[in-house]
């Protein structure tokens, strides 16, 4: 039985409420805006084509509400919702300078960015920022109205800078080149993230006899760490498998290795440290010996 009320409409145990272009699904926790469309914390925006969920195809006009939501195809590109590599969708923890500048380095990102396409997304953050700039600054006369008025633009802002952020995470499709070239903050990886191998592995010899300095790359994510590793040769023929070769682990991303042979070579590498039921990705190893 469905019935139309107030803008409001009932079907079964589901309300679908449109107010602005917004349509929410109390149990599923779906909104459109804008063509967007919110899953929990996250957010999937329509792009002029269909959805697939599951085995089914979803189109502007349809919803179904009784499968479970696997895989969104956009644009015939895979994507999974859980994709590590995003950007930030969530700015109302933001301080008042902050999400300033955040917003005006996602609008410097993403103008003229071919990676990305917008309806009108990005010309309403433009606004936004431009408004919420403008009430910032009258803030300084001490007025409660001012600091009333910028609260609200505040809150639009932050609204414009997550439907644009909802967008490229979509679009991107978790490709971290594209993510880092929105000029949108990204989010910390999860625990639970296999990260890559480390970039910027360098080795140096130390001022020490026996030394070698080594370092990484900080990643652009949070790790729990840097593994460092090496081999004695003097034991025997290298492993071909690098997680049998001697560990040192640094809080960081750089390490000093002490105690090794002077002009004895040996092999080193490096990597990532993540959960712990994560598999380390290596580095190319890189052979050298340390001085005298």
């Amino acid at each position: 039985m469905n019935a139309i009320l107030n803008n409001n409409i009932v079907i079964g145990n589901n309300r679908f409420v449109i107010i602005n272009n917004m349509i929410a699904i109390a149990n599923n926790n779906i909104a459109f805006i804008n063509n967007n469309i919110v899953i929990g914390n996250n957010m999937i925006a329509f792009i002029n084509s269909n959805v697939v969920i599951g085995a089914k195809t979803l189109d502007k006009e349809t919803l179904s509400s009784e499968i479970k939501v696997s895989h969104f195809l956009i644009n015939q590109k895979k994507i999974n919702i859980m994709s590590a590599n995003r950007v930030i969708t969530n700015y109302e923890h933001e301080k008042d300078d902050e999400i300033l500048t955040t917003a005006t380095s996602a609008i410097a990102g993403l103008t003229a960015n071919g990676d990305f396409t917008f309806t009108t997304q990005l010309t309403d953050l433009v606004t936004a920022k431009t408004n919420y700039g403008i009430k910032l600054g009258l803030v300084a006369t001490g007025n409660k109205q001012s600091v009333t008025n910028k609260d609200v633009d505040k809150a639009i802002l932050g609204t414009k800078l997550s439907v644009v952020g909802v967008s490229v995470n979509l679009q991107a499709g978790g490709n971290l080149s594209k993510l880092q070239g929105s000029g949108l903050p990204l989010a910390i990886i999860g625990s639970h993230h296999s990260l890559d191998a480390p970039t910027g592995f360098g080795i140096t010899r130390g001022n020490i006899a026996g030394n070698m300095d080594m370092k990484v790359d900080k990643p652009i994510v949070t790790t729990h760490g840097t593994i460092f590793a090496f081999w004695k040769t003097s034991l025997g023929p290298t492993p071909s498998n690098i997680n049998d070769w001697f560990f040192r682990h640094s809080n960081g991303h750089s390490l000093t290795i002490t105690g090794l042979t002077p002009n004895t070579p040996y092999p080193f590498a490096s990597a990532y440290k993540g959960n712990d039921t994560d598999p380390l990705v290596w580095s190319a190893i890189i052979n050298m010996s340390p001085g005298d």
